[in-house]
């Protein structure tokens, strides 16, 4: 079996955050690079005549995700005329269980050692949205695409060992 020795998936930064906003209010923004928050968009509209947006920031100590102030100074940015009225935000790189977002393999790692993923030459599987073959990423179709295809394969290997 080939061994990835050159640290295959990189620790993660990211940030993601959810602001509570006045009003109902459908967006995409984009921000340039050096921003704390790179993309919002709206994610949910809430019965109290609130929206729910969704952030995504390329360094999670660039921003505390619960200073309400400083989310407002940003949204700002993109519409001045939008009041936050709540953040909230999980450093998932410091979570005990994650340790980081979203996987972030260097450029070229991915398509390099894609198999790794998906052989059976170990006791190993691996399943979740970042080692889709279809949709890949932070998309949970394809968590649920390698879900059902990792237990399908193991559900044929257990087969095959009862057989003999």
């Amino acid at each position: 079996m080939r061994r990835y020795t050159s640290g295959f998936v990189r620790r993660s930064r990211y940030a993601q955050i959810w602001i509570k906003i006045a009003g109902h209010h459908s967006m995409i923004a984009y921000a340039p690079t050096g921003n704390p928050i790179a993309l919002v968009r709206s994610e949910y509209f809430l019965d109290d005549d609130t929206t729910i947006l969704v952030g995504f920031g390329p360094d999670h100590t660039a921003i505390d995700l619960d200073d309400r102030v400083s989310v407002q100074e940003l949204v700002r940015r993109w519409r001045p005329d939008l009041e936050v009225l709540e953040t909230a935000g999980h450093d998932w790189n410091a979570d005990p269980w994650s340790g980081q977002t979203w996987a972030s393999p260097r450029s070229g790692q991915f398509v390099e050692g894609w198999s790794v993923f998906h052989g059976r030459e170990t006791r190993l599987r691996f399943a979740g949205a970042d080692w889709a073959k279809g949709w890949n990423g932070v998309v949970v179709d394809g968590a649920i695409e390698t879900g059902i295809t990792t237990a399908r394969g193991l559900i044929d290997e257990f087969r095959e060992v009862s057989q003999r």
